[in-house]
């Protein structure tokens, strides 16, 4: 044998002449198929001025001196072209399509190529699915998204006489059911053995009509005028039964309403004040408690929206997410989000915010909050800022360069928020230890709560000390007081890497300015 099997490479015969000749091409073939890398797998003719080591998968068909090396590997070396035949298995990374790509015996195609999901006969999501549960799911929570506008989930059956329903069990026995089950009448129904259920509500198709099979029990006054259904004592009591169209479920629930119209509210006090607002959803109690011409809000969870009267569009899901907010368009997800802002106060009239996760908070309007200050956000890809010259004015080149990069302070610190020197005070009921109202106390802070671990960046009063000195604004600086916000100072960071540039530029001109220099 006078080269290895798998790449190739000529073995250096005995007593040969000249034996660097033979290593020093094992080498060139070891650099061009080792780690291999080439700049293209879609171009037909070669490149009219090719360096030294580039690399190309010839298409089929190729031209030039590429004709009749179809799928090979074409690399420049020594000033000419030399051509590798693959072999099932060879990898290679494509810089124009940033993709790995594998030699298949017959063409090259991609490495980690797409799965077909398609007709799977089971699906096993941390578990084990089975011919009766095909798909099989085990988690905390399970998601069905929208696409861009609304979304539904089906449950299809063969004949009215079948079952299409949800299915509730503790321990793999039902507890209680809802659906279609053996007529097209749509019915909840409740166990406490898994054999025999109670039929508690009977929807018919054909009407319409509701009925409770089981009977109801406790105080209910049930009012079908206006087609608006109030169910519960003192519920939708002062409606003007005008076509309305309100449903209230609940004590007292919707009791002031007058002429609001196409709400609904479930829960005891939820929407009770409520006169001439509509489009409001409310479930739970005292939610949206003090909204009287507020339109468009919803509200799920104890006294979330409590607070609102005239605010709009807001959406608050979480026990006492927008508890105190007054204002509109906040969107509140979690215990207590926008519940209070930074410095401890009551939301208040602070408009267009969004909260996501327990207690959190802003520090004005207009704002998007994930999470507390004890919150670490984490993300799979970047966040992007939008960027498009189509949206901008007035460009111009950075006036924010070298000058003020020096000016700045890098420091290393210890966060020792403000934010978590408050304490949550709850009020009770004595008898039944239900908690009645929640209020944040503020405390001194004395370093007490400061973080261990060190954190690298800049102070935001210092910043502003340079853009004052230099007479410059600088974007990423945001004082929050001075458009009716709490008093918190920010930088946005992504900000400085602009000045940042500006700053490389001008010290690669005096760089290449002392080279010419020296040369000359």
């Amino acid at each position: 044998m006078t080269e290895t099997a798998k790449l190739f490479l000529p073995y250096i015969a005995p007593s040969q002449a000249q034996k660097h000749v033979t290593h020093n091409e094992s080498l060139r073939i070891l650099d061009s198929l080792v780690q291999m890398r080439v700049l293209s797998d879609s171009i037909s003719t070669p490149p009219p001025t090719p360096q030294n080591g580039d690399s190309y998968i010839l298409p089929n068909t190729p031209a030039g001196v590429w004709a009749s090396h179809d799928a090979e590997l074409a690399v420049y070396e020594e000033n000419i072209w030399a051509f590798y035949a693959p072999k099932p298995g060879w990898r290679a990374w494509v810089e124009s399509l940033n993709e790995m790509l594998v030699f298949d015996g017959s063409a090259w195609t991609s490495l980690f190529a797409e799965p077909d999901f398609q007709n799977l006969d089971q699906v096993g999501i941390n578990t084990t699915a089975d011919l009766t549960n095909r798909l099989s799911v085990s988690s905390p929570a399970t998601l069905l998204n929208h696409e861009g506008a609304g979304h539904q989930l089906k449950l299809n059956k063969a004949s009215s006489t079948d079952t299409a329903s949800l299915l509730f069990q503790t321990n793999w026995s039902g507890r209680a059911e809802m659906g279609i089950n053996g007529s097209d009448d749509f019915s909840i129904k409740v166990s406490n053995d898994g054999a025999t259920f109670h039929q508690g509500i009977l929807i018919s198709q054909s009407s319409g009509e509701v009925s409770f099979p089981s009977g109801i029990a406790g105080v209910i006054e049930q009012i079908n005028l206006g087609n608006s259904v109030f169910i519960g004592e003192g519920a939708g009591a002062n409606d003007d039964l005008s076509d309305n169209r309100n449903v209230f479920i609940g004590t007292n629930t919707g009791q002031s309403n007058v002429t609001g119209s196409n709400n609904v509210a479930v829960g005891g006090q939820a929407l009770q004040n409520n006169t001439t607002g509509w489009g409001n959803s409310s479930s739970g109690i005292a939610s949206l408690f003090s909204n009287t011409t507020g339109a468009g809000n919803t509200a799920v969870g104890y006294t979330a929206l409590y607070a609102n009267t005239t605010g709009a569009s807001n959406v608050a899901v979480g026990n006492g997410s927008l508890r105190f907010a007054t204002g509109s368009n906040n969107t509140a997800l979690g215990k207590d989000s926008l519940r209070f802002t930074t410095t401890g106060a009551n939301h208040g009239s602070y408009s267009g915010c969004t909260g996501v996760g327990r207690d959190a908070r802003v520090s004005g309007s207009d704002q998007v909050q994930l999470g507390n200050s004890s919150t670490t956000t984490y993300a799979f890809g970047a966040v992007q800022d939008r960027s498009d010259r189509r949206d901008k004015a007035d460009v111009r080149d950075s006036k924010l360069g070298l000058g003020f990069i020096n000016q700045l302070r890098p420091v290393d610190y210890r966060l020792d928020m403000r934010d978590d020197y408050f304490d949550y005070i709850e009020t009770t009921d004595e008898e039944t230890g239900e908690v009645l109202d929640v209020k944040m106390e503020r405390r001194e802070k004395d370093g007490s709560r400061k973080r261990k671990r060190y954190h690298h960046g800049f102070i935001a009063q210092e910043v502003k000390e340079v853009m004052d000195k230099l007479k410059l604004d600088f974007g990423g600086y945001q004082d929050h007081s001075l458009s009716g916000g709490d008093d918190v100072l920010s930088l946005g960071y992504q900000e400085m890497i602009a000045p940042m540039v500006r700053a490389i530029q001008e010290l690669s001109e005096k760089v290449d300015n002392l080279h010419s220099g020296q040369e000359q």
